[in-house]
């Protein structure tokens, strides 16, 4: 039986119910709704066969579903839908119930959470009996997914349809205008429900430490310690130990192990696993000292498997033991016997060679990796920070040169203290331009300028030109598909580049808010413009009226934007080379052919003077045994090319990437389908 909480939203059930009939669902249900919430609309709506309504006295969602649950026993199953829902999929009631079964939960894709959150999901009634809820008790509206999720992947039983479809209308993912319905009041109080939840299943852990000759100093412990301890939740059970050969001005919160003298450096850290220095089933978590911490990690804490560390942030065919996690005992102990057994032996790559040397051996496939358990969580300073940690980031590993206290970037400073800055102080940091771009989204809204609009597909071709070095090697091919009459859409400088080799554009796209992007505005250079809301005015100043102005799908653009103005917003990833595909994609184009989209250097950063990336941070990267030289940012455009192609191609839209580089060459093994 499904079961519908609403408030103040007829118009959303509606909705559900037309599309539950186009979707042909079949399965019983019930609408719950509050005896003040005007119950008599409700009642007019079009129920689908099989079901009907109930009311109750005012209750939060989590209580009308539980009460709902607890009124109707015997059920073979139950799910639970908001009201802003929308189901896409055929038959999808049926093939939830199917997964879930008398045991099990199931859920599917809704825009929002996905595979990570069961927040739409169907529950084997035997399963829900044995809980005794539907929500757990305490809770008013959120976190009832994650520990249902967190349940289930306990006993795991749960199946994730990504092919079944039922989106979620919310704010969140800019479906749906924030309303007093969205309001969360209760959210302190979900927050320490939840918490104590966590709290009450989780195992005392031992955060290590490894202290080793005069690299780090005795401040790298300390600060670490206090990151830690300001990203866990209150009285989160556990303990701090360096492992040291100089014990001298560590906080003496910190419990001291001596390090044996012959265990320079790295190899220290294979002592950790020497069996009895930790107590069988001792839940145990090491950091590398040239670690930040930036956000919550109770999650990463609460790692129950036997062994699991990171892949290697540049060599994904193996592992970067920077972060471990393990459970004391005899799988953890064999590392530390076997290479007793083995003599003791030693390399330039320390500890690295010797776990990697089981991860490909004897451990193969039984290491877990971080990255895998906790998407997005734990990332790298050089290729994934800059200027700023990604949003779900909560552990950032320095890696090489520069470290912590020698880092130029003000956040880092402001993180790598004693008393540094939260999760949510940094965020502030991080959008400290927001107001800047704020005012910019309004001031664009105010022009009489067309906003972009959805065209139907089309057979005609276009070809996106970036700035990348190998724009010069393919530019004649440029020049063809000009002259086969496919639309030619430039970016930012390449504009006026192509300009230079005779190729003048149809279209150009900006996105960037800095107001020194104005020098890529050139009245001769295009015929039209796409203009992102969030650039600096004197973008539009100069661009003229043959402009069409587009909005980014940022966090908080939907509390910016006009009610009255339908906005089609473009969810495309940080680039503007990605941001021209999904205009592209808008304008009805789906076969699309990108020229100078490197994502790397050759000598230099673009196949032009851009003084914007002058002084662009450089790293190593290495993809599919080839190895580049980027920048922070042009890494992650290739990531996020690949998520974004993926997404396209299932639409049948055709992508093809001239030239050479990382992601030409990410995008050719794409196409060999590694």
């Amino acid at each position: 039986m499904w079961i519908l909480p609403s408030r103040g939203r007829p118009h959303n059930v509606a909705r559900f119910f037309e599309h539950w009939q186009k979707t042909e669902s079949t399965t019983e249900g019930l609408l719950v709704v509050d005896e003040d919430d005007h119950p008599e609309e409700y009642a007019k709506l079009n129920f689908p066969e099989g079901w009907r309504m109930v009311v109750y006295p005012r209750l939060s969602m989590c209580g009308k579903s539980n009460r709902a649950f607890h009124e109707n026993p015997g059920k073979e199953w139950y799910g639970f839908v908001d009201d802003d829902a929308v189901p896409q999929t055929m038959h999808w009631d049926r093939r939830l119930v199917e997964a879930a079964g008398r045991d099990g939960l199931s859920h599917c894709w809704n825009g929002i959470g996905n595979e990570r959150l069961a927040s739409q999901f169907v529950i084997g009634g035997d399963f829900a009996r044995e809980l005794g809820w539907m929500f757990y008790p305490g809770l008013s509206r959120i976190y009832g997914d994650d520990i249902i999720t967190a349940l289930a992947d306990d006993r795991g039983v749960r199946k994730y349809l990504g092919d079944v479809r039922l989106e979620q209308m919310h704010f969140s993912n800019g479906k749906a205008n924030v309303d007093a319905s969205y309001l969360k009041p209760e959210a302190a109080e979900d927050r320490r429900v939840f918490e104590e939840w966590q709290l009450s299943r989780t195992k005392p852990v031992t955060i290590i430490f490894l202290k080793a000759g005069s690299a780090y100093s005795s401040e790298y412990v300390n600060i670490l310690r206090d990151m830690v301890s300001r990203n866990l939740a209150r009285g989160f059970p556990g303990k701090f130990v360096c492992i040291t050969d100089d014990p001298e001005g560590i906080d003496e919160s910190i419990e001291i192990l001596p390090l044996p003298d012959d265990l320079e450096t790295w190899w220290g850290k294979l002592y950790m696993f020497k069996r009895g220095l930790f107590a069988d089933g001792t839940r145990c978590v090491f950091m590398d000292l040239d670690t930040i911490i930036v956000d919550e990690i109770d999650d990463i804490l609460r790692y129950d498997g036997q062994f699991a560390t990171l892949i290697d942030f540049y060599y994904p065919h193996q592992v970067g033991p920077a972060i471990i996690a393990w459970e004391a005992g005899d799988y953890a102990a064999s590392i530390w016997d076997e290479w007793l057994v083995e003599g003791k032996p030693k390399t330039g790559h320390g500890d690295l060679w010797w776990i990697n040397q089981l991860d490909q051996g004897r451990f193969a496939h039984r290491i877990d990796k971080l990255q895998n358990l906790y998407p997005g969580k734990i990332v790298s300073y050089k290729a994934h920070c800059w200027p700023y940690p990604p949003e779900k980031a909560a552990i950032v590993c320095f890696h090489g040169q520069p470290k912590p206290d020698n880092c130029c970037q003000e956040w880092v400073a402001n993180v790598w203290r004693r008393g540094g800055q939260s999760a949510n102080e940094l965020k502030e940091i991080a959008n400290t331009s927001h107001e800047v771009v704020r005012n910019n989204v309004l001031s664009a809204c105010k022009r009489d300028l067309p906003w972009l609009s959805i065209k139907q597909p089309h057979d005609k071709q276009c070809v996106i030109v970036g700035g990348g070095p190998s724009i010069k090697d393919t530019i004649n091919e440029v020049k063809w598909r000009k002259a086969q009459g496919q639309t030619v859409i430039s970016i930012n400088g390449s504009t006026a580049y192509i300009n230079t080799q005779g190729i003048r554009s149809d279209i150009q796209v900006l996105i960037d808010a800095r107001p020194e992007n104005v020098s890529f505005v050139n009245e001769w250079d295009s015929r039209e413009r796409y203009i992102a809301s969030q650039c600096d005015p004197s973008l539009f100043d100069k661009s003229g009226a043959n402009t069409t102005v587009f909005h980014m799908n940022t966090v908080g653009i939907q509390d910016i934007l006009p009610k009255d103005r339908e906005a089609n917003l473009i969810s495309s990833g940080t680039t503007v080379g990605l941001a021209a595909i999904v205009v592209a994609y808008t304008q009805g184009y789906r076969a699309i052919h990108l020229h100078g989209f490197d994502s790397s250097y050759e000598e230099t950063h673009h196949a032009y003077e851009q003084k914007q990336n002058d002084n662009d941070m450089v790293v190593e990267v290495v993809c599919a045994g080839k190895t580049f030289k980027a920048a922070p940012w042009m890494v992650k455009q290739a990531q996020q090319f690949q998520e974004l192609a993926l997404q396209l191609i299932e639409d049948k839209v055709i992508i093809t990437v001239a030239g050479s580089g990382l992601l030409p060459h990410l995008a050719h093994q794409m196409s060999k389908g590694e």
